[in-house]
């Protein structure tokens, strides 16, 4: 399970994100990084699903649980219609995005990504 926050306080903006796996029984804190306007939820979403992949064999399968239909919509552009992201503000987590899925596929290991009901 993958989820990325955004939060605003006093003009102040945090992001964080967070990969929760009951297989592992692990839980990891993510902060997604980015500057003025790279620090966004969707890049927060992002950078969580790219934790969720390198915190997972290469080799083994994984379904990847997400709130964010718009991270899954990026995605499917960067693996179908590459051309659409190039000028994303994002695109360097894509691109990492991309290398990750690129090696699981080539060690044969299925991915899912999955949408869930985000919480409110």
């Amino acid at each position: 399970y993958t989820d990325g926050s955004l939060r605003k306080v006093k003009g102040v903006t945090s992001v964080g994100a967070g990969v929760y796996s009951p297989t592992h029984r692990v839980s990891l804190l993510i902060n997604p990084g980015g500057m003025e306007d790279t620090m966004t939820i969707n890049r927060a979403e992002l950078v969580a699903i790219r934790q969720a992949l390198l915190h997972h064999p290469p080799d083994s399968p994984m379904t990847i649980y997400t709130d964010s239909l718009c991270s899954l919509h990026l995605i499917n552009r960067l693996i179908y219609e590459p051309q659409t992201i190039l000028e994303s503000k994002h695109l360097a987590v894509l691109q990492s995005l991309q290398e990750l899925l690129s090696l699981r596929i080539c060690h044969g290991a299925t991915t899912h990504l999955t949408k869930v009901r985000s919480h409110a």
